[in-house]
C-alpha cells in the first residue's frame, strides 16, 4: 500500500508497539513499561468504532515493525475491518523521525496516531494514553474538526483476504508525507543536534580500569549494598499521596545544578512510586529542563503555549501534546524558546497554570530560575508544599545559599512553621577532596537548624548521561545512585 495513494479525504494512522501473537511470549516485563501495554485493546477500540469513524469520512490504518504476515495474522484474529500495515523496513519510522523505544534490543514505534488529509499531515495525537479509549478520542476531534465527505461519498471497507496481502506489504512512496507536516513535536530544536555531539551510540564515560577496579570494590561493599536496600525499603513505604504536592527547586545562584536535581527528582519518584508526576522549567532565562529530554520524546510546545490552550484542553491525552514522556513515567512540561516570552510569566499566570495541571498530576516540580527574591521564586516557594535548595562547596555559592536559608528561616518563622518541615537541602557535585569544605558547609546548616541535607557526589558519567539523554539510575556508582535515593526519599517522606 502507497501512502501517498490514499483515498482522497482523511485517513486516521494509528502507530503502535507490538500487538503480539499466539504463542510467541512478549519481552520480560513488557506490561510494566510506560506505553507499551494496550496495543490489542487499542485495536479492537478502532474496530467496534469503525462505522463512526466511516460516517465522519475516515479511513483507518493501523502501523507496527511487525512483519506482514504477524499482521495479517492480528487483522483475522481481532476481525478488523481495516488492515494493519508493516513498517518492518522503517521506512515510515526514518521518514517522519517518528518516536521510538528500545527493549533487549529490538526497536518498536512508540504509540501515536497521524490524522492524514490529502497526502498532509493534518493532526498528530501524541503521547497516546490510554489505548482502549483513544478511538473515542479521535473520534470527538473529528467532531470539532468538522467530517470530510469522500468524492462519491463512498467509504472503501477493508475485504481480507486480498487486499490483507497488499495492505500488510512494506510501506513504500512515503516522500509526499513530509516530515514538517509530523512536526515540530519530535523535530530536534535548534541547529546543533545531539547526534552531531554524540553519534548514535550509547555515550559511557571513559574511565581507567584502576577506576572501574576500585568503583567495584565500594559498590560491591556489605555495607553499601545494606544502606541502598534500605533505602529502597523506606521510598516503598512512604505512603501514598492525597492531593497534588507542590516542590519548588531553588538556588539563589546558577549553575549549581538546580535543573539536575528536578530532573533526578522527579524521574525517581515516578518510576519508583508511580505517581504522576510533573515537572515544569519556570526558569526565566533560557530554560534546559527540557532538553533533558531524548530528542525522540521531545515536544516542541511549551508551558507558554499551553497557557494560550488552557481552555482547549480537557483531557489528559490533549495535554499530552505540550508535555515530553520520559520512559521513567515522568512529564516535562519546558519552558518556550524565546525568552522574552518568559518575562512576560507572572505569579497569577502561574496559579492559573499550577491549578490546571492539579487536575492531572500528584506532584508537581517546579524549576524556578535563579534567585529567592524574585517574584516568581517567591510565589512557587510559598505556593509549594516543600521547597528543594542547592548549593555547593564552593565559598562564594555556600555563602549566598547560607543567606537564603537565613531569610527562609525568618520568612517561615513569620508564618509559624518551621524550615526542617519543609526544606531540603541538597549539597551538589561535592568532588573528592572536599571534606573540609563540606563539613565546614553542613556545620553551617545544622545551626540554622536545617536536619535533613542531602550530599550529592560530583560523577563524570551522570554529567555525560545527562547530557546525552541517556540517563539510566541502575547504571550509576552506588555512591551516586544512593545519594538519588536519599534526595527522593527525603521529599516522598514529606508528601501529603
Amino acid at each position: 500500500m502507497r501512502l501517498d495513494a490514499l483515498q482522497p479525504g482523511r485517513t486516521v494512522i494509528y502507530c503502535y508497539p507490538d500487538t503480539g501473537v499466539p504463542g510467541r511470549p512478549l519481552p520480560p516485563e513488557w506490561d510494566a513499561l510506560p506505553g507499551a501495554r494496550g496495543c490489542t485493546n487499542e485495536a479492537c477500540a478502532f474496530r467496534d468504532h469503525h462505522a463512526e469513524l466511516a460516517e465522519l469520512g475516515a479511513d483507518v490504518l493501523g502501523i507496527s515493525g511487525q512483519r506482514a504476515g504477524e499482521q495479517r495474522e492480528a487483522v483475522r484474529r481481532l476481525g478488523l475491518p481495516f488492515p494493519l500495515l508493516s513498517d518492518e523496513d522503517g521506512a515510515l519510522r526514518d521518514a517522519l523521525r517518528l518516536p521510538t523505544f528500545t527493549v533487549d534490543g529490538s526497536e518498536y514505534l512508540s504509540r501515536l496516531t497521524l490524522v492524514v488529509r490529502d497526502g498532509r499531515v493534518e493532526h498528530v495525537f501524541y503521547p497516546v494514553f490510554p489505548p482502549d479509549g483513544h478511538a473515542e478520542e479521535v473520534l470527538a476531534w473529528l467532531r470539532t474538526a468538522g467530517a470530510h465527505a469522500r468524492p462519491q461519498a463512498s467509504h472503501r471497507r477493508f475485504e481480507p483476504p486480498a487486499a490483507e496481502a497488499e495492505a500488510a506489504a512494506p510501506l513504500r512512496g512515503l516522500e509526499e508525507i513530509e516530515p514538517e507536516a509530523f512536526g515540530a513535536s519530535q523535530r530536534v530544536h535548534g541547529a546543533l543536534r545531539r547526534v552531531d555531539v554524540y553519534g548514535d551510540k550509547p555515550v559511557v564515560a571513559r574511565e581507567s580500569a584502576l577506576t572501574r577496579a576500585r568503583t567495584w570494590m565500594r559498590d560491591s561493599s556489605r555495607g553499601g549494598a545494606e544502606e541502598e536496600a534500605r533505602i529502597d525499603a523506606e521510598l516503598d513505604a512512604t505512603p501514598r499521596v492525597t492531593r497534588t504536592n507542590t516542590i519548588a527547586i531553588v538556588s539563589p545562584k546558577g549553575g549549581v545544578g538546580k535543573t539536575t536535581c528536578t530532573f533526578l527528582l522527579g524521574d525517581l519518584i515516578a518510576a519508583r512510586r508511580r505517581l504522576r508526576v510533573l515537572a515544569v522549567d519556570a526558569n526565566r532565562d533560557f530554560g534546559t529542563l527540557a532538553v533533558l529530554a531524548p530528542d525522540s520524546l521531545r515536544v516542541k510546545r511549551s508551558l507558554a503555549d499551553l497557557l494560550m490552550d488552557l481552555d482547549r484542553v480537557d483531557t489528559a491525552s490533549q495535554l499530552g501534546a505540550y508535555v515530553s514522556p520520559l520512559p521513567s513515567g515522568l512529564h516535562v512540561l519546558g519552558a518556550p524558546e524565546r525568552a522574552e516570552l518568559m518575562a512576560e510569566m507572572t505569579p497569577q499566570l502561574y496559579g492559573e497554570l499550577l491549578d490546571f495541571l492539579s487536575r492531572f498530576y500528584d506532584l508537581i516540580l517546579l524549576d524556578l530560575g535563579t534567585g529567592i527574591i524574585d517574584p516568581l521564586a517567591q510565589f512557587g516557594i510559598q505556593r509549594a508544599d516543600q521547597a528543594v535548595i542547592v548549593t555547593t562547596t564552593e565559598y562564594v555559592t555556600a555563602d549566598k545559599v547560607l543567606g537564603a536559608l537565613g531569610y527562609m528561616h525568618d520568612a517561615d518563622q513569620r508564618s509559624g512553621t518551621g524550615p526542617s518541615k519543609r526544606l531540603t537541602v541538597v549539597l551538589n557535585r561535592v568532588g573528592k577532596g572536599a571534606e573540609k569544605e563540606r563539613e565546614a558547609v553542613e556545620s553551617a546548616f545544622l545551626a540554622l537548624g536545617v536536619r535533613r541535607h542531602v550530599v550529592m557526589p560530583h560523577d563524570e558519567r551522570l554529567r555525560l548521561m545527562l547530557d546525552s539523554a541517556t540517563y539510566d539510575i541502575d547504571a550509576l556508582a552506588r555512591p551516586v545512585r544512593v545519594a538519588v535515593k536519599q534526595l527522593g526519599l527525603a521529599v516522598a517522606e514529606k508528601l501529603v
